[in-house]
């Protein structure tokens, strides 16, 4: 006696027999797509960091000589004098400006007022941070100063 009777007539067909091994496949769509989103995730970080490089000019010529450093006055009419304090506090010719927006829009009058001005002079503070010297770059691109001069003060 069979444990399934099969019907002679009307819709119902036999069961259908599972295969040996069923349960021993596993879905691999979902480790697939992990895998890809991982090398996608990798690829575009590993690509951000390359563009955050900045180059930086050597201090040699290519004749081997260091470069003598040279002496910019406060009143230069060529030049906007940017210090950066070793509190991140910026100040563009002895007045001091609080966040990006102003900083490049002090720039931009002085650039709008006094089209002499093409180059600013950059006095950073030992104990600043990278950051503030990078915004004060921005800004200076924004304004369109095309010469930038870099200066280090020791800390005393």
């Amino acid at each position: 006696m069979s444990q399934h009777p099969t019907p002679v007539s009307g819709p119902f067909l036999p069961p259908m027999r599972r295969a040996k091994h069923a349960e021993d496949l596993i879905d691999m769509t979902a480790m697939v797509d992990i895998v890809f989103f991982l090398l996608l995730f990798f690829l575009i970080t590993s690509l951000q960091a390359l563009e955050s490089v900045m180059d930086m000019p050597t201090a040699e010529t290519s004749s081997g000589s260091v470069v003598q450093p040279t002496s910019y006055a406060q009143d230069d009419a060529e030049t906007v004098m940017i210090k950066i304090d070793d509190d991140d506090s910026i100040w563009i010719d002895e007045q001091q400006v609080f966040g990006d927006d102003e900083m490049r829009v002090k720039l931009r009058d002085i650039r709008h007022e006094t089209p002499t001005v093409v180059s600013a002079m950059i006095a950073g503070s030992a104990d600043a941070s990278h950051g503030a010297a990078v915004r004060v770059f921005d800004a200076c691109a924004a304004a369109g100063l095309d010469k930038l001069n870099f200066a280090v003060e020791e800390a005393e």
